[in-house]
């Protein structure tokens, strides 16, 4: 067993939600609408939740196929990446996204 430093807090784990993480890998991309076995989860790059070596939440995720997946983490900007093609940012996406998986469960 690991003990934290003197003076320093333990590392708070966070917790995740793998069915969720499947079940959005599973949608289409929602920048080019493919059905693809390339899709992964994305993680909000401008969740209030995300910190310094932390992913956001795994509920603050949407679906991006490997090409665009690739493509915003190259362009930098999250919201304007996701703009440029018509959308709204990634946390409004991510509620969407919840709201149908509550109503699919």
């Amino acid at each position: 067993m690991m003990f934290p430093k003197p003076g320093k807090k333990p590392k708070k784990k966070r917790e995740g939600d793998k069915g969720y993480l499947l079940w959005i890998a599973s949608l289409p991309c929602c920048v080019c609408r493919w059905w693809s076995d390339t899709v992964v989860a994305h993680h909000s790059l401008t969740s209030k939740h995300k910190g310094m070596a932390t992913k956001a939440l795994d509920t603050e995720t949407i679906p991006l196929c490997h090409q665009h997946h690739a493509a915003l983490h190259a362009h930098g900007n999250e919201t304007a990446y996701l703009a440029s093609h018509g959308l709204p940012d990634s946390l409004t996406l991510a509620r969407a996204y919840n709201e149908q998986y509550g109503a699919e469960r």
